[in-house]
């Protein structure tokens, strides 16, 4: 699959990718075996309120070279924008699992940053439970808030030096996006921005029932299992998306009458029969 088959829609001029999960991985996979200095940014409803009003955000993701639709909202407004093609939406767990599952054919390593000390552990082991022959490159999880203060950047460097396929960053949004774009320049692999997917697999943070992926509920089940910092994200900036739904919705529809008036106004009247 070349780049140029990936179809694309625009959110706030951002383009955000759509494809199936197996083109996407395949894309992916491709630049990790040719050693495709990159980057792959998961949007999501959060994202778009951040694309208002953080511009070096903004930037990082307008400037990458994949961004996913990430959750159910955002996958609604490609399937709108784009009339020919359906819009998958992707999180970063399944993203990671299908790359990790890909990578075993070829002996892919990966390298992951981000996650706390205890997070690490068990993500580790439950990563060798589930993927016995992966190679694990190194782990780091540094936690300074600059991106380019001496921390992040001897992370960045500890990555390059691993020679990893694969570097993984979970360091959450827009901190991860911010990373990847002051790094990926110096990486001779595809850097993933995969938010809490670390957490998930380990098992530190609940996952949201499989019923909920897709039909723009799991929100509600990580802001109940964690209110205190999820409560003004899901509540406050998420709905930021509702009004180009919304748009979307109208452009569709107004789309969708005058193709119908067009095709009256072309077809030919019955000729009626007379006495």
């Amino acid at each position: 699959m070349s780049d140029l088959a990936v179809r694309t829609f625009a959110v706030l001029g951002v383009p955000i990718s759509a494809g199936t999960h197996d083109e996407m991985v395949s894309l992916i996979a491709s630049w990790a075996r040719t050693r495709r200095s990159c980057r792959i940014h998961l949007v999501n409803s959060y994202s778009v309120a951040l694309m208002r009003r953080h511009p070096a955000y903004r930037e990082s993701v307008s400037t990458s070279d994949l961004n996913l639709p990430d959750g159910a909202p955002v996958a609604w407004l490609g399937r709108l924008l784009l009339t020919k093609a359906g819009t998958r939406a992707f999180r970063g767990p399944e993203v990671m699992s299908r790359c990790l599952h890909e990578g075993l054919d070829w002996g892919a390593t990966h390298y992951f940053i981000g996650g706390s000390p205890d997070t690490r552990e068990q993500f580790k082991s439950r990563l060798l439970t589930l993927y016995p022959n992966v190679k694990i490159a190194g782990f780091d999880e540094p936690w300074a808030r600059d991106v380019d203060g001496l921390e992040m950047a001897a992370a960045a460097a500890r990555a390059q030096e691993s020679g990893a396929d694969y570097v993984w960053v979970g360091l959450g949004t827009p901190k991860q996006d911010l990373f990847m774009q002051r790094y990926s320049p110096q990486m001779a692999a595809p850097m993933l921005g995969v938010g809490a997917a670390f957490d998930f697999v380990a098992g530190t943070v609940p996952t949201a029932p499989r019923w909920t992926h897709g039909r723009g509920l799991e929100w509600a089940f990580r802001l109940a299992a964690e209110p205190r910092r999820l409560l003004r994200r899901y509540l406050v900036e998420s709905p930021a998306i509702i009004p180009l739904l919304v748009a979307a919705l109208g452009k569709r529809a107004l789309l969708a009458l005058r193709q119908g008036t067009s095709r009256r106004a072309t077809t030919p009247g019955r000729l009626e029969s007379s006495d």
